[in-house]
């Protein structure tokens, strides 16, 4: 089955881009997922870990699955979605959406416009999947997604 790209589905809220995530304007705020154990070994992960200093505090904290934990650094904000217990479980697409719906309340009542996302991290699940889950999230907001997928 061939489906849709992201940016083809509503072609309003999300928007596919090649490149690097952490190239990403200031003006973007930045999300990415981890486990409540704070196990924070996938690349993208770690590349966070080392670029931004307050999650090494941030990761002494217990972190509830399903929650957005956020960080302002550099000018702008960072969302830690908490979407699994342990770095070895799977992300389940409930979970994912749930933190989606806590960035997006955190995102309208701070009028952040823009959230940059990385492809790469959302292991098992389909990505059509995750890409139906951000525009319905999102949907009637004015903030558009922009997810980086690396060349």
């Amino acid at each position: 089955i061939n489906l849709p790209l992201c940016g083809m589905i509503s072609g309003k809220i999300v928007e596919e881009m090649e490149g690097d995530l952490f190239a990403a304007p200031l003006s973007m705020a930045l999300g990415h997922c981890v486990s409540a154990d704070a196990a924070m070994g996938g690349s993208v992960a770690e590349q966070f870990r080392q670029r931004f200093q307050g999650f090494r505090n941030i990761e002494k904290d217990q972190s509830k699955i399903g929650s957005c934990i956020v960080l302002k650094e550099q000018g702008r904000f960072i969302y830690k979605l908490v979407t699994k217990d342990k770095f070895y479980h799977h992300t389940t697409l409930t979970n994912l959406r749930k933190c989606f719906q806590e960035t997006k309340i955190h995102m309208v009542q701070n009028h952040v416009m823009q959230l940059a996302l990385s492809r790469q991290e959302h292991d098992s699940l389909l990505w059509a999947d995750v890409c139906l889950i951000l525009e319905d999230v999102f949907r009637y907001t004015w903030i558009k997604i922009i997810v980086f997928t690396l060349i």
